[in-house]
Parts: C-alpha cells; structure tokens; sequence
C-alpha cells in the first residue's frame, strides 16, 4: 500500500500550528508524536491535514475540536495557500 500524504495546514506565510506547537512540547513528546504521524503516513488510506497539535486530558475540548473544523474547511476552499 502506498504512503498517504499528510499535511500540515498552514495558517499564512509564517505559521504552521502544528510545527509551532511541537516546538512548545518537551523533545520526548516531540518525538512521540512525530512517530506516530509517521505510522499514520504509512497506515492512511486518504490525505490527512494536520490543523494543530493539543494536550489531550481526558477529553478533547470543543474549541479544540471546532477550529480543527474551521481550518478543514479553510483547508478545502484553498489547498495551496494552507498546505505545508
């Protein structure tokens, strides 16, 4: 099976959430996370955005969730300027 694209959304010119919040995460968690997008390029079956990066507790919280949703769509109506 092939590799899946995943990408990173990019908010504008300069900002990358996703790379900015791992920036943010203790270089163990860094590497955990990297992992596992690693295995979910190997493992996806469709492209995958990346919108941003959170500490889950127990539940992830609805804010979290909707801009998650709002940078989908953003993602959707213009791929070239929000990929990474």
């Amino acid at each position: 099976m092939p590799n899946v694209e995943v990408v990173f959304f990019r908010e504008d010119e300069e900002t990358v959430p996703m790379r900015d919040w791992l920036d943010t995460i203790p270089p163990k968690a860094q590497a955990k996370c990297l992992a596992k997008l690693e295995r979910l390029q190997e493992l996806g079956r469709t492209v995958t955005i990346v919108s941003h990066g959170c500490t889950k507790e127990r539940k992830v919280p609805k804010r979290e969730i909707d801009l998650a949703v709002e940078r989908k769509l953003r993602f959707e109506k213009d791929r070239e300027a929000h990929s990474e």
